[in-house]
């Protein structure tokens, strides 16, 4: 009898661990369930040939289909994103920047990121989760030609929201984000 207990013990506890694991599909919708996130990032870029790496920080709020990027450090400037384009505040309106197919791919990825849109994210990547809901990781493998010369790989890490999001650039640069939601 004790050597099944000790069989069975174990066999409960991966057993019970497997059924609390988290989906791709329970992160998209719990991020979904929450309000749009507004708040703080910083972002670090570590670039090959560089020995000190570039820092940038600022605000940021998602409105719907509309992501409002305000970079304030190293310098100032506002960009709004949609899933038409990029635009750049300049002299009280906002101006298109020049788009090509590889900038409304990140565009859309950008969008795809903040908002868990999977649908979007699946046509690039592979993804596989783990975690729990308090703390996931959502990973991206490039799955397209055009991915695969941009990123080795995509981590997105979060819990109530994305609170981080490490790209893992082709060429051997790594970019790294943080959000601090407001509540």
């Amino acid at each position: 009898m004790n050597r099944i207990r000790a069989f069975l013990f174990p066999l409960l506890f991966l057993c019970s661990a497997f059924a609390h694991a988290i989906s791709v599909a329970d992160i998209t919708a719990q991020l979904r369930a929450q309000h749009a996130p507004s708040g703080r990032f910083t972002q670090t870029r570590y670039l090959r040939g560089m020995s000190q790496p570039l820092a940038a920080s600022g605000t940021f709020a998602l409105d719907g289909e509309t992501l409002y990027w305000t970079l304030e450090k190293p310098f100032a400037s506002r960009l709004r994103i949609t899933p038409e384009g990029v635009s750049q505040w300049q002299d009280g309106s906002w101006r298109t920047t020049g788009q090509t197919a590889l900038n409304d791919a990140q565009t859309r990825l950008f969008l795809a990121f903040l908002r868990a849109d999977s649908a979007t994210l699946g046509e690039y990547f592979d993804m596989s989760a783990e975690g729990e809901a308090a703390a996931w990781t959502l990973h991206l493998s490039p799955k397209t030609a055009l991915m695969r010369q941009i990123f080795r790989r995509i981590d997105i890490y979060g819990g109530a929201y994305v609170a981080r999001v490490v790209l893992e650039e082709a060429q051997g640069d790594r970019s790294e984000l943080f959000f601090q939601p407001e509540p």
